[in-house]
């Protein structure tokens, strides 16, 4: 027989039968009144009880062994347990009667009482009582705070551990609600149970700087079946006065010249604590003047100057240790903080640059030290070459910067003029600046001009074809023109992006066109791609020109294209038409009419 199958039985069974099963197991025979004692158990030479001791099993059976043996054979006569608890008296041997409690057993934490009456004729002159404590007694494992803790936050809230189940398991609703914990002083709040054996309280009125005593009151159970035995207590300090913060602080940009000092402490203080506060200039020494005043709470102690603070200056705000709360205790060390005031207004930075060579043609931009006030910024900047409306038009102001969206000219000088006057945010007025730089010249480029921007076209098979293209500050254009497949004419062409990883191979012929025109100009020349005032041959073709910055494009020789136009309900087709000398586009698409080509 297993214990599985032992706690089975006893779950199934009446205690009663359950009581002799454990019997059998304990003493392999059962005596009960008026059978005779065996004389095979082992018995002790004198007389005993057991158990003893604070840590008895709940099924742990009572024996009283007796110097000789009884003349009473009825073990109920021979002693008694007590509080009273049912369960079946026995004979263990020929000296010795047992107890067995009915299941579930003794109470858990209970202390018991076995009397045993005199009885001359077993050896026992005068009456015995001896006790002994179940185990599973109920106590208080853990609390929170610790008994002892100190700097107890406000919002705390107080756990409790029990060794066992307490509450009984049902709804939040009915959880009981009588009180598990005092409090000395005296706390508002409301109890939860977290679980049958997890006990919270939730106060709403813990004070600072003070210490609480915690009670559990003994007797504490959720029935009989074990109770605590003694009061439990603790107790845990709640913070002292200490500085949560000052603002500003080191981490603090832009403090300006009025900055007000504001000191967060972390509890209500004593009015007098404000002696403990300082201010001092780090830089140039000495202590500004100024004014302190508390909020309401008297959390916040804030310094007002009465005179300008320095630019860029620093200040170290001290708060002494030892101020006062209003609950008591005192700050247990001190605080510094320190700040830098805000510097004068400056531009920091511009682009172009100061004396730049081969700056931008696509506006100016000037960056602050400091935040301004845009509105003072209207009207206050000159650029040359340009009037005071058009400067004034092109600019939007921020309070970083400001922004001119003007065109420059190419290989020009300017000068950028910012006025004196602006301000910053806090009313302190900037000097003027002024800034030059010259543009840069155009990158000597070609490009060329082909219908719709496209990097295909078409031309006719019947006509020279001329190509036009735009340079700059370029005296002359290589050209290269190639001949295709039909496979590489139709991919290029209809896969423009293909071109980038693209290189011919099957050269037909390359030239050079001279440029005549001024520097930094836009100039629009055209050349033959014959060179001999005749047609192409009918075919895929691609063209590339030299320079750092070159230009290919792929097209067609054609001597038919094809017209469609789109309705709303299906395509119609015209008439094939004869192509002209002008390139056009493969595709090419005016409101509802397309015209694609094929060689």
């Amino acid at each position: 027989m297993n214990a599985a199958t032992l706690l089975r039985w006893l779950r199934t069974f009446r205690p009663a039968v359950a009581t002799v099963l454990i019997l059998g197991l304990l003493a392999g025979l059962v005596q009960t009144v008026g059978r005779a004692p065996s004389t095979s158990s082992v018995e002790p030479p004198a007389f005993t009880v057991l158990p003893e001791g604070n840590d008895v099993a709940r099924l742990g059976p009572v024996t009283v062994t007796f110097a000789k043996t009884p003349e009473e054979r009825a073990p109920e006569a021979l002693f008694q347990v007590f509080p009273e608890t049912k369960g079946t008296y026995a004979w263990l041997g020929a000296r010795t009667a047992l107890f067995q409690p009915d299941f579930p057993g003794f109470v858990r934490g209970s202390t018991y009482s076995v009397n045993v009456p005199a009885r001359p004729d077993a050896g026992l002159e005068t009456a015995i009582t001896k006790k002994f404590t179940v185990t599973g007694q109920l106590t208080v494992q853990q609390v929170i705070p610790g008994d002892g803790d100190t700097e107890v936050p406000l919002a705390a809230q107080l756990f409790v551990q029990f060794s066992r189940s307490v509450a009984p398991l049902t709804t939040l609703s009915a959880q009981r609600a009588d009180p598990v914990v005092t409090f000395d002083p005296a706390l508002k709040g409301t109890g939860e149970w977290l679980n049958t054996s997890i006990y919270r309280f939730l106060p709403s009125d813990l004070a600072p700087a003070t210490t609480y005593h915690v009670k559990i009151a003994k007797g504490l159970t959720s029935a009989a079946d074990g109770v605590l035995q003694q009061d439990w207590s603790s107790t845990f300090t709640t913070i002292m006065p200490a500085v949560d913060s000052i603002q500003p602080d080191t981490n603090w940009i832009y403090t300006g010249p009025w900055q007000q000092v504001d000191v967060t402490f972390n509890q209500p203080m004593d009015t007098a604590a404000q002696a403990g506060f300082s201010i001092e200039n780090v830089d140039a020494g000495g202590v500004p003047p100024g004014t302190l005043k508390w909020n309401d709470a008297r959390t916040v102690l804030s310094w007002n100057p009465s005179e300008r603070l320095g630019v860029k200056t620093r200040y170290k705000v001290t708060l002494d240790k030892g101020l006062k709360g209003a609950h008591g205790g005192v700050s247990a060390n001190p605080r510094t903080s320190i700040f830098t005031t805000i510097a004068k207004p400056s531009v920091a930075s511009t682009t172009p640059s100061n004396g730049e060579k081969n700056a931008s043609r696509y506006g100016v931009r000037v960056s602050f030290a400091t935040p301004m006030d845009p509105s003072t910024l209207e009207n206050k900047v000159r650029i040359s070459g340009f009037s005071a409306a058009e400067v004034q038009d092109a600019m939007s102001t921020g309070e970083n910067g400001i922004g001119i969206n003007l065109g420059l000219k190419s290989s020009t000088t300017y000068t950028v003029t910012l006025l004196p006057g602006a301000t910053d945010r806090y009313g302190l007025a900037m000097e003027g600046y002024e800034f030059s730089f010259t543009t840069g010249a155009p990158t000597p480029s070609v490009w060329l001009a082909l219908p719709g921007y496209s990097s295909a076209a078409v031309y006719s098979s019947s006509a020279e074809p001329i190509l036009y293209f735009q340079t700059t500050n370029l005296p002359s254009v290589d050209f290269t023109l190639w001949q295709l497949t039909a496979d590489e004419g139709r991919r290029l062409m209809h896969d423009p992006g293909s071109m980038q990883a693209f290189s011919p191979t099957q050269k037909l012929r390359s030239w050079t066109e001279t440029n005549r025109g001024g520097t930094d100009e836009v100039l629009l020349g055209s050349t033959s791609l014959t060179g001999t005032r005749s047609a192409l041959a009918k075919g895929y073709y691609y063209l590339t020109t030299g320079g750092q910055f070159g230009s290919r494009f792929a097209f067609a020789v054609v001597d038919t294209v094809l017209v469609t136009k789109l309705s709303n309900d299906s395509p119609h087709s015209k008439c094939p038409c004869r192509s002209s000398a002008t390139p056009a586009s493969v595709r090419t698409s005016f409101g509802s009419t397309a015209a694609a080509a094929t060689p």
